[in-house]
């Protein structure tokens, strides 16, 4: 079984704390068990992308540690690497 995301789990938590305060609003139940539960710590994912002068420069790194032409092209929601005129990556 994967790992669950602590966002799946916390809006699991979240609704089943809203359905123990329905229940007890209702008085179907007299205590509500996810009182005590705390939400999970999110952590943080950092920059989903490059900026441009990023891009710059891991184009020119990798130029020049193999000596190859690359190019990385960014459209459509998607990105692509090319070296040597060969798709590579996408």
């Amino acid at each position: 079984m994967p790992p669950t995301a602590p966002a799946t789990i916390n809006r699991r938590l979240a609704a089943l704390r809203r359905f123990f305060t329905w229940a007890k609003e209702n008085r179907l139940t007299d205590s509500q068990p996810t009182e005590r539960i705390r939400n999970v710590e999110m952590v943080s994912q950092g920059p989903k992308s490059l900026d441009r002068k990023q891009w710059h420069r891991l184009e020119r790194s990798a130029e020049q540690a193999k000596g190859i032409q690359c190019k990385i092209r960014v459209g459509n929601g998607s990105v692509s690497l090319y070296v040597n005129s060969s798709k590579v990556i996408e």
